[in-house]
């Protein structure tokens, strides 16, 4: 339905879409891995999603921190994902409103 009022605002919302689908199965998989999860990580982990561009791999991490990572930076993802789609939308109900 988007689609058909913007195809730009659409696209934002199946950007978001797709994120919240992506968490579901993150948060399973989260869920499996919640015996493994280890106190100390915590801080790392914070650090971790903050910097979204660090990788994961070589750091020794628990899966369930792995997981918990993934869910901060996927919840982080999503919000960028929904305040673009709004943005969108308020852009377009000010040229709608706009008077020639």
């Amino acid at each position: 339905m988007a689609t058909k009022l913007d195809e730009r605002l659409g696209i934002l919302m199946e950007v978001v879409m797709n994120e919240l689908k992506q968490r579901m199965k993150i948060a399973y998989k989260q869920m499996e891995s919640l015996d493994s999860y280890r106190k100390e990580e915590s801080q790392l982990i914070d650090e971790l999603i903050e910097n979204d561009d660090k990788p994961l791999e070589g750091l020794n991490l628990s899966d369930h921190a792995i997981i918990t990572v993934r869910l901060g930076r996927n919840a982080h993802a999503i919000r960028k994902a929904i305040l673009d789609a709004v943005d969108r939308v308020i852009e377009l109900k000010t040229s709608l409103i706009q008077v020639p």
